[in-house]
């Protein structure tokens, strides 16, 4: 029965019933019918209305997260603690929404690793977390020695480990309670210094130093070693785009919900402590939805419209995000609740089948309109 309704719902999704088959594949590349100015003016759009103002959301999150920490370890008042968790699901939202952009600056020292590390090994967070709190030097936590600890504990799963799994140790007094607070202070520092770097590093150039990614990635050209075109530029979007859909299928939600409710693995979703699994999935997927329809200017839905190869796609496309953020929204509840439940699982059952639905379009006909291919990644296996 799930099978067929997943078969259904994909078909609907692809165009299939309702009438919109996808066109042949011509001989005459994509490239033909796509102008270096279009893919241009969809990078310059991007990166103005899409990628930088998401970078400084999260640095400016990351910042108040970090003062909110200050404040509940200079109180330990329990209204405190209700401002840090505030501060963290802000900077959790900022980072749900620019996840899928880990190019270009959070690709440098390791900066995606140390600021998100997940998916991990069962229990590899609160077994780091347990053994900073054992180990009573103070310089381990400094930001020169804390920034080179293992990565399970620098960033946001760590902090929420903290505010939601080991809460009664922040608002307590002295011995194990300080230097609770005393690690989640290091951690919301290394954060806001992370977002922080990120941010610079693609907005900014300082006298001497490099010119922002941004200015690599908008000024393609014969001396542009990585993007020699607007369309290699435009490439690293398609991926983001691509590679997105596809981890929300194949680590986020496919794992979690299994193929039935008896082969359903809830301890597998993302952010058990602070139960945001389904949060985290609305955000990836309203930016992803951006992504493609570009947010103040064009996105790549735009490019698809410009190729003229396949009319129906770009309004399937559109409505396809819709039904699949309607799905994620009307969950309600978090992920790992969700699978188990008699009432909503059909709900999270509809949801992954309509994100496959999603990566496939990406990965077969709007690679064909853009002209773009992806190559293999991390998930690909063997």
């Amino acid at each position: 029965m799930l099978r067929f309704a997943r078969r259904a719902l994909a078909a609907a999704l692809l165009g299939i019933v309702s009438g919109a088959p996808a066109p042949a594949r011509s001989d005459e590349g994509g490239g033909d019918r796509i102008a270096a100015d279009a893919y241009q003016r969809v990078n310059e759009s991007l990166v103005a209305h899409h990628v930088l103002p998401r970078y400084r959301r999260l640095a400016e999150a990351a910042a108040h997260f970090h003062d909110a920490v200050a404040a509940l370890c200079a109180s330990g008042d329990p209204g405190a603690l209700a401002g840090a968790r505030a501060g963290y699901h802000r900077t959790m939202d900022a980072w749900m929404a620019v996840w899928h952009l880990p190019f270009g600056p959070l690709e440098q020292q390791s900066r995606t690793q140390r600021l998100y590390f997940w998916p991990q090994a069962r229990g590899k967070v609160g077994e780091a977390v347990a053994g900073l709190l054992a180990d009573g030097d103070a310089a381990l936590l400094s930001p020169p020695r804390f920034s080179g600890a293992s990565v399970a504990v620098q960033g946001l799963p760590a902090a929420g480990h903290l505010l939601f799994e080991r809460a009664a140790a922040l608002t307590g007094e002295g011995g194990t309670e300080h230097r609770s607070c005393a690690l989640l202070g290091a951690i919301a520092a290394n954060v806001r210094a992370i977002a922080g770097a990120a941010l610079r590093e693609w907005r900014d150039h300082p006298a001497g130093g490099p010119p922002p990614f941004a200015d690599l990635l908008l000024r393609p050209g014969p001396d542009n070693a990585d993007f020699p075109a607007p369309k290699e530029a435009t490439l690293l979007f398609f991926v983001a785009l691509h590679d997105g859909l596809q981890f929300l299928d194949r680590v986020k939600l496919g794992p979690v919900v299994g193929a039935t409710r008896d082969a359903s693995r809830p301890r597998l979703a993302e952010s058990l402590p602070s139960g945001r699994a389904t949060r985290n999935v609305v955000r990836n997927l309203e930016a992803l939805q951006a992504l493609y329809a570009g947010e103040e200017g064009p996105g790549l839905g735009a490019l698809v419209e410009a190729s003229g190869a396949d009319a129906a796609l770009d309004p399937l496309m559109r409505r396809a995000f819709r039904l699949t953020l309607s799905t994620a929204r009307a969950i309600g509840v978090p992920l790992d609740a969700a699978v188990s439940d008699p009432v909503l699982r059909p709900r999270t059952e509809k949801l992954l089948v309509q994100v496959r639905a999603l990566g496939q379009l990406v990965r077969t006909r709007v690679a064909e309109a853009l002209d773009l291919r992806v190559g293999f990644n991390a998930l690909d296996g063997d």
